[in-house]
């Protein structure tokens, strides 16, 4: 994608190179992370950070590009976790938090983030418990495939 937005670029279509850019910055923003066991949440504060850095390369690319104001970005409701210990969950979000918000102040100084500037999104879960929707795996005679569970035979899981 950055060849064809550098080629759409020399070739005198800035509105055409924005037009991709702003379309995988939009499909970035849409990314979500999932750390089923997050402890205090060090994965997914380092994940946090390097969409932040991206997204801070994409955004600039869009602006050399002409565009204003990009409207959509990286924030933390896209970092689901899974913790079944409740003060760590804790940690987890405030962790999260503090990345978020350090990474705005080193990105537009003493501007303050929108208001309310913690939000719950409730993006600590139980993902499994969740899930709405189940469908076995059915072999040619429409029953059930069950997994073999043979641990000597590591290949038997690859298609379970």
């Amino acid at each position: 994608m950055q060849a064809g937005i550098q080629c759409l670029a020399a070739d005198d279509k800035p509105k055409e190179a924005l037009k991709l850019v702003q379309s995988f910055h939009h499909q970035f923003c849409g990314i979500t992370v999932l750390d089923p066991a997050c402890g205090s949440g060090n994965l997914l504060y380092d994940a946090l950070e390097m969409m932040k850095r991206l997204e801070g390369e994409v955004t600039a690319l869009m602006v050399d590009l002409g565009e204003t104001k990009p409207l959509l970005i990286v924030d933390p409701y896209q970092f689901l976790k899974i913790e079944l210990t409740p003060w760590a969950a804790n940690v987890a979000e405030l962790v999260l938090w503090v990345s978020y918000l350090q990474r705005h102040f080193r990105t537009h100084g003493t501007v303050l983030p929108s208001e309310p500037v913690l939000r719950d999104f409730k993006n600590i879960t139980d993902a499994v418990l969740e899930w709405e929707e189940h469908s076995p795996r059915l072999d040619e005679h429409g029953a059930p495939v069950k997994p073999e569970r043979d641990l000597n035979n590591r290949a038997a899981f690859r298609d379970n």
